[in-house]
């Protein structure tokens, strides 16, 4: 699933097939997680933890293909789930991160109105 939302990407975006971008879910999880729980100094712990966290995610659809490989409506039924806990997962990620990014964003600009609009900061002259 993450393989077809790049390669939608890249065609909407008009790119080259093989252009690099940062939105895969391993990613955006990792992102998430440094965003969410991490501070800068331990950004070297999120991107090991994302596979952690990622692992169970792409081998429960594998396990349960081994399962269902003889019935073709099962089969099915099980893509469609695990296509839409994907897709559910993946959006809630993005969302998180784009509020998580707005928020800093926002506290570093009020640092810095605070920083110019202090009256009892005196210019150097």
């Amino acid at each position: 699933m993450d393989m077809l939302f790049a390669i939608f990407r890249r065609v909407a975006k008009r790119e080259p097939n093989g252009a690099p971008d940062r939105l895969h879910f391993q990613q955006l999880m990792m992102r998430g997680l440094g965003l969410t729980y991490f501070n800068r100094t331990q950004r070297n712990l999120t991107n090991p933890l994302a596979t952690a966290l990622v692992l169970p995610m792409k081998a429960v659809p594998i396990i349960a293909a081994q399962f269902l490989w003889h019935d073709i409506g099962q089969s099915a039924v099980a893509l469609l789930i695990f296509g839409a806990l994907f897709i559910v997962t993946y959006r809630s990620l993005f969302i998180v991160i784009l509020q998580r990014t707005s928020t800093r964003h926002q506290r570093t600009a009020a640092k810095t109105s605070t920083v110019v609009a202090d009256p009892s900061v005196t210019p150097a002259e």
